[in-house]
């Protein structure tokens, strides 16, 4: 019994979930949303990291990982990126999980902020971002290992 109790808290802990009886009325609803958002910043090209999260192993593994959509703020590499998009087709219908792309934003926040986890609403999400962004400490949530 402890072991289950102790599994409950963490699942808790890393959902933000904030009591036992929530996560069992969560639990037995349907499946919440959750986002991966990948950003290359503003003006570099970085068709290495589009390319890689655009791989069916990737794509299989947001899946698994019960993530629901895949948003890729791309840059210049806005055009490259959609026709890759359009080549994964009918696989992606399923994999049940979203893919959108767009090129620049006046608002990173607001699609960083899109990721974090709402009990009972959407599930934890994560950014995946170049080396060098300067991410907002208001779009985060750390967790401890």
């Amino acid at each position: 019994m402890p072991t289950l109790y102790c599994s409950a808290l963490l699942k808790i802990l890393y959902s933000g979930i904030n009591s036992i009886q929530e996560y069992q009325t969560q639990k037995k609803m349907a499946p919440l949303k959750r986002r991966c958002f990948v950003t290359v910043g503003s003006i570099a090209s970085f068709r290495d990291l589009l390319d890689e999260v655009l791989q069916p192993k990737f794509i299989e593994a947001l899946k698994l990982a019960k993530f629901t959509s895949l948003e890729l703020q791309c840059g210049p590499d806005y055009k490259w990126c959609k026709a890759q998009v359009e080549n994964l087709g009918e696989s992606m219908k399923e994999n049940d999980i979203s893919i959108r792309c767009f090129d620049y934003t006046d608002n990173m926040k607001a699609h960083m902020l899109k990721c974090r986890g709402v009990a009972g609403k959407q599930g934890a999400g994560c950014i995946i971002s170049h080396a060098g962004m300067h991410l907002n400490p208001s779009c985060l949530m750390l967790l401890p290992c």
